[in-house]
């Protein structure tokens, strides 16, 4: 959900000069580059980089911490508060503009009143890092958080899986590649009976991103292709 207020104060990212990208590990600059010629999209290249980059760091930390299983009671109980939080949105949104911008000032002056603590004033380079919040995007945050833990499927016994992981991974590359190709991702990976083997855009920028960053142990062309073509089925179906 979009927020419709538009603010007009500079961010705190621009006033202290905070850079996210230190927040994200990093990729070889010859990767980035050949994915974002296999994009062809008219996209900056240095939003393109940090994106990935994002998404690398998240499909990581999935990887070291799947997620727990869940019984039917306790997914129960996260969609009521799933729905307790899309409530509270729609109520946000119905607020008068004055009263939804004291809201938002409000939440960054109390992350100020954090962040100024851990300020080295000694040292001019110190500086805390800071985002411009809206209220309503934290609360989408918690409802998209309590969404995820809620979908989150039974782990089998044994050792931890790293497909849902890779799950993930392929929607939000897909999304991405969506947004800025605008091009249906799902016809941009497919199998070719002729060599017997996946090929298109999608598949080569998936590939690329997984092998040449190191990210996840070498996949066989028919093991990705048929992972990738499973995520998008499952997604279409829920």
């Amino acid at each position: 959900m979009t927020n419709e207020y538009e603010h007009s104060h500079q961010s705190f990212e621009e006033f202290y000069g905070w850079d996210p990208a230190k927040s994200f590990i990093k990729l070889p600059q010859e990767l980035l580059e050949s994915l974002y010629e296999i994009l062809s999209a008219d996209i900056d290249f240095e939003k393109f980089s940090l994106r990935i980059r994002e998404l690398a760091t998240r499909y990581r930390v999935r990887k070291r911490h799947p997620p727990a299983s869940l019984t039917r009671e306790e997914r129960d109980k996260l969609s009521a508060l799933g729905n307790s939080l899309e409530k509270s949105l729609k109520l946000y949104f119905a607020l008068p503009k004055t009263a939804a911008e004291t809201l938002d000032s409000n939440l960054n002056l109390l992350e100020v009143s954090e962040h100024v603590l851990n300020i080295d004033f000694r040292n001019a380079n110190s500086r805390p890092a800071l985002e411009s919040h809206s209220f309503s995007e934290r609360l989408e945050t918690l409802k998209q958080i309590v969404r995820n833990a809620q979908d989150s499927k039974p782990v089998a016994k044994g050792r931890p899986s790293t497909n849902g992981a890779l799950t993930e991974l392929i929607l939000e590359l897909g999304a991405m590649f969506e947004m800025e190709a605008r091009e249906d991702v799902g016809k941009l990976c497919y199998y070719d009976g002729s060599t017997g083997e996946y090929t298109g855009r999608f598949f080569f920028f998936v590939d690329m991103l997984l092998t040449e960053s190191e990210l996840s142990s070498p996949y066989s062309n028919v093991a990705l292709g048929k992972t990738i073509q499973r995520a998008f089925s499952q997604e279409n179906k829920s």
